[in-house]
């Protein structure tokens, strides 16, 4: 079913409105006609619309029910290092559809790309999360925030109930294990630190170390920096029961 995303109240019975880009691709790209149905979400919730009338410019829907909830108990801040190519967008694309609460590209030292084309991007990246969003039935649309600073997004995150660090030192302990050490009832929100290419530096690693976050290792094997997001991701919504 057709979903989209608005800015506007939603009351159960409550007829709305529908303008600009929805209301278009409802009208002459979906050729949806009165009586039929689509998924409007607003303010974190999704309704179960029905389509009442349709003006030049804008569509009438009735909000007949309130849909199950699809969004995790648990918040997830993903923090990714910028990585080279188009890579930052596969990673946005499947961290929502995994469940990310949003996504924070940061600098890295070992960053291999660097500069002003990427952090132009912004407008592209949150495309990238709605059509995610849309697609895997979420409803709400993660943010994707600027780029910013190791420094700025270690400060960030270290806010979370639980923050982790990806790690590929021998010292650093398997997620399940920190996890274990954890009142997991009590985590309502975890920031997760995954590096570039080149890994990151010793100075983030003690930087990160100092200021309380947990240093984990997603197993024996080097994951791409594309792939560690989805792992930990994916890992973390099986631990805290959305698989």
């Amino acid at each position: 079913m057709p979903r989209f995303f608005t800015d506007t109240a939603i009351e159960p019975g409550v007829p709305f409105c529908l303008d600009g880009e929805a209301a278009r691709h409802i009208s002459f790209s979906l050729r949806m006609r009165v009586g039929e149905r689509l998924v409007v979400c607003s303010a974190g919730n999704a309704y179960d619309c029905v389509i009442d009338g349709f003006t030049a410019s804008e569509v009438t829907l009735v909000p007949e029910r309130l849909c199950d909830s699809t969004e995790p108990a648990v918040s997830v801040s993903m923090y990714i290092a910028v990585p080279k190519g188009d890579k930052l967008d596969l990673c946005i694309q499947k961290c929502v559809e995994l469940g990310a609460t949003e996504i924070i590209p940061f600098w890295s030292d070992h960053c291999v790309t660097k500069g002003g084309s990427v952090e132009k991007k912004g407008e592209r990246r949150a495309k990238i999360a709605a059509e995610a969003a849309k697609q895997c039935g979420r409803a709400v649309v993660p943010q994707v925030l600027p780029i910013m600073t190791f420094e700025a997004a270690l400060s960030r995150g270290r806010k979370a109930d639980l923050a982790l660090f990806c790690s590929e030192k021998p010292d650093a302990k398997p997620l399940s294990a920190v996890l274990s050490e954890k009142n997991c009832a009590q985590v309502q929100s975890i920031s997760v630190f995954s590096g570039p290419e080149g890994g990151f530096s010793e100075k983030e690693f003690d930087n990160a170390e100092k200021i309380g976050y947990n240093m984990i290792t997603l197993g024996k094997r080097i994951l791409r920096c594309e792939t560690a997001p989805m792992c930990v991701l994916a890992a973390l919504m099986y631990a805290f029961g959305e698989f």
